[in-house]
């Protein structure tokens, strides 16, 4: 008996493979394409929740935002602090800034700052 005929699963799996061989060759040739912008909403924390929610735990806020790419610097134009209601409160810099081969860009909201709420957010383009 042929191995195929004694085993009927092997010809579904023969042919999987043979698929995903395709579809990896097919990926890999693909050149990559990178991003000429985006804008990213990322979320901030001012305050936690302590016990059954009755009581807050301050928190300063802070947002890094890294540069992993080891040889192209990248730029930021926005960085927009919103309140929890959606709302703009206020722009966190005035020009567009550079950031280094990885490298980070820090902003903080101190601890006293009560504007932002538990559901605050930050643009970033």
């Amino acid at each position: 008996m042929k191995l195929v005929h004694r085993f009927p699963v092997f010809k579904s799996i023969l042919a999987a493979f043979a698929l995903l061989v395709v579809q990896l060759r097919a990926a890999v040739a693909e050149p990559l394409s990178f991003s000429t912008g985006q804008t990213v909403s990322v979320p901030s924390y001012s305050h936690i929740f302590v016990g059954n929610r009755l009581k807050t735990f301050d928190l300063t806020t802070s947002l890094a935002i890294r540069n992993s790419d080891p040889e192209t610097p990248i730029t930021v134009t926005r960085v927009d602090y919103f309140d929890a209601s959606g709302r703009f409160v206020r722009a966190m810099m005035k020009t567009p800034l550079v950031i280094r081969p990885v490298s980070t860009l820090v902003y903080v909201i101190d601890e006293s700052d009560k504007t932002g709420g538990v559901g605050a957010s930050f643009l970033v383009s």
